[in-house]
């Protein structure tokens, strides 16, 4: 068989951090870890950058949004270590992140952008807000929602209702 293409590939790596990261913590599985950080690439790309900064306060606004309750102290470890983020200015106080890769914030996105078409009645979505779009989906992004759409066996019907609903 051939090489997989580009957001297949972006597909595979995006789970396999999350496949990893899940192992350094007893009670969190990869699809919280993957569920998290796509919904902190949904909050980042509200921002002015694709790629954030985001601060403490959304990666606790991320948790409880994917758990429905406040991060622990193993929650907020896991925050504070989340795959992919790394602290935007060494230099600085702040406690700042940014996604390390733009493609890598696309497929996070791209992931949130999925769960929302699957469910796109889930008003604690972000997605479900007012937003502007200055920062679209990539074509990475639409491809590796694509890919977990039709991996989820989504039909075009349901995104179609996806789409209905959010024009709303």
């Amino acid at each position: 068989t051939g090489s997989p293409d580009r957001a297949s590939g972006w597909r595979h790596f995006f789970q396999a951090i999350c496949d990893r990261e899940a192992q350094m913590f007893s009670a969190v599985r990869p699809q919280t870890i993957r569920e998290i950080l796509a919904r902190v690439a949904t909050i980042a790309r509200s921002r002015s950058s694709t790629v954030g900064p985001v601060d403490m306060r959304v990666l606790t606004s991320a948790w409880v949004s994917v758990n429905g309750f406040q991060p622990d102290e193993e929650g907020r470890q896991l925050l504070l270590r989340l795959p992919g983020l790394a602290q935007q200015d060494a230099s600085s106080s702040a406690d700042e992140r940014v996604f390390v890769d733009q493609d890598l914030a696309d497929t996070a996105y791209a992931h949130d952008l999925a769960s929302y078409a699957i469910s796109p009645y889930d008003e604690t979505h972000p997605l479900t807000e007012l937003a502007s779009w200055v920062n679209a989906a990539s074509d990475l992004g639409v491809e590796v929602a694509a890919g977990v759409l039709h991996a989820q066996g989504l039909d075009a019907g349901s995104l179609q209702a996806a789409i209905a609903a959010r024009d709303k």
